[in-house]
């Protein structure tokens, strides 16, 4: 788990991607998974609409293609 967010007054601010992730670009939030110290692990929402949020492509996969898949990257994100 290389995805981290930092402590900032009442916000998180989170850098890292995560890859291959179901409904990427489409979905409204994001439940995040990440490190918040040298050995704690928080779970963040994250919405789509945050500052610093990016997607990539949409992955071009073999069989399952009713869920749209892609790279979620988090570049200073700031969230509450």
């Amino acid at each position: 788990m290389k995805t981290h967010a930092k402590k900032d007054g009442s916000d998180y601010v989170i850098n890292g991607a995560k890859c291959f992730i179901s409904g990427g670009g489409v979905s409204d939030i994001y439940i995040l998974m990440c490190m918040t110290g040298e050995n704690e692990r928080s779970c963040i929402i994250v919405p789509k609409d945050a500052k610093g949020i990016s997607f990539g492509k949409r992955e071009k996969k073999m069989g399952w293609k009713s869920s749209p898949t892609c790279m979620v990257m988090f570049d200073d994100c700031r969230v509450p």
